[in-house]
């Protein structure tokens, strides 16, 4: 049986979104926001998936030390810190890209949206990789900019 939680946001979703909130800082909010969240429903996918976690903890045992959702559980964590993990939706990455397109203080606009311009080239770099290698998903993105 899947969880609420693991429907609304998967393992790999939840490392990320753990990620980048501990290093939003004031910011929060629009990170939050950007992922279709809020706090309250942020908390409580974030209780479901610690709940597991602290499932997974009591399942250590002498013969079994490392229980296989926190193996699985570590490299969705490593994933999501590395310089491949996916910085933002796809749909929040056409967001911008349509800001910057759209002339103007590119700064500035990107700024309404709750993103640096370090968060914007690094989400670029990462979504150009991927639709390089991915003829679906380079037509997704364009589709998405109309």
């Amino acid at each position: 049986m899947v969880a609420p939680h693991e429907s609304e946001i998967n393992l790999d979703a939840y490392a990320r979104l753990t990620v980048a909130l501990a290093r939003a800082g004031a910011k929060r909010d629009a990170v939050l926001e950007a992922n279709g969240l809020d706090e309250t429903r942020w908390q409580a996918i974030d209780d479901g998936w610690q709940e597991r976690l602290s499932d997974a903890m009591n399942e250590i045992t002498d013969a079994q030390p490392v229980p296989p959702f926190l193996d699985q559980f570590s490299h969705a964590m490593d994933r999501a810190q590395s310089d491949e993990a996916e910085t933002m939706t796809l749909d929040r990455f056409v967001m911008a890209t349509r800001a910057v397109r759209a002339g103007g203080n590119v700064e500035k606009a990107l700024a309404r949206l709750g993103l640096t311009m370090d968060e914007y080239l690094t989400a670029n770099r990462y979504f150009l990789q991927k639709m390089a290698k991915d003829d679906e998903l380079a037509a997704s993105f364009q589709r998405a900019l109309g």
